[in-house]
């Protein structure tokens, strides 16, 4: 079974490619960590939540117009990385640019389950692209397992949702010090 979905974007496909691709944009919509070998056969690890993350390979680039990867989930025996695949293409209409998502090689729990996080995701990358900044999740704050790993995390996930309230003003308050001699 699969899972497809397209999403309009209000961006052009090079900057729609670039969504998908680049660490620091995928974190503001998608990761709280990630890193990406951007060249066929490159490997890439996001951590999609506290404890949670997808691995697998590069298989196909084309700038602007399509990225293959195999897709996996570290630790899990029903979907292990590179178990299953994902296409993303961009196609440029009238305006804007029509990203299509497929993820094949799921059985049908598999991909009603992906289908809820791809839904979740796609939706907060439409905001993204629309809004230009960052969009808090809240999937990413209550890891389960609890382990130091996914502790440090969610920590990470809390503080991306704190940072992105910030505004200029609260960079002239005062900062307390605690004393602890």
């Amino acid at each position: 079974m699969s899972f497809e979905r397209t999403v309009i974007l209000p961006v052009n496909p090079d900057t729609a490619f670039t969504l998908v691709t680049d660490p620091e944009r995928l974190r503001r919509w998608q990761t709280v960590a990630c890193r990406m070998n951007l060249r066929v056969s490159g490997s890439y690890r996001f951590t999609m939540g506290p404890g949670h993350h997808a691995a697998g390979t590069v298989t196909e680039i084309e700038p602007g117009r399509r990225l293959v990867l195999s897709w996996g989930w570290e630790g899990s025996d029903a979907v292990p990385p590179g178990d299953s695949t994902l296409y993303i293409t961009m196609e440029a209409p009238a305006e804007g640019t029509a990203l299509t998502l497929c993820h094949e090689r799921l059985d049908a729990g598999q991909s009603s389950g992906h289908a809820e996080g791809w839904n979740h995701f796609l939706d907060r990358l439409v905001r993204f692209a629309k809004a230009g900044h960052a969009v808090p999740d809240e999937w990413n704050a209550t890891p389960e397992p609890a382990d130091a790993i996914t502790a440090a995390e969610a920590s990470l996930a809390v503080l991306q949702l704190v940072l992105h309230h910030l505004q200029e003003k609260d960079l002239q308050r005062p900062r307390y010090v605690v004393d602890s001699s």
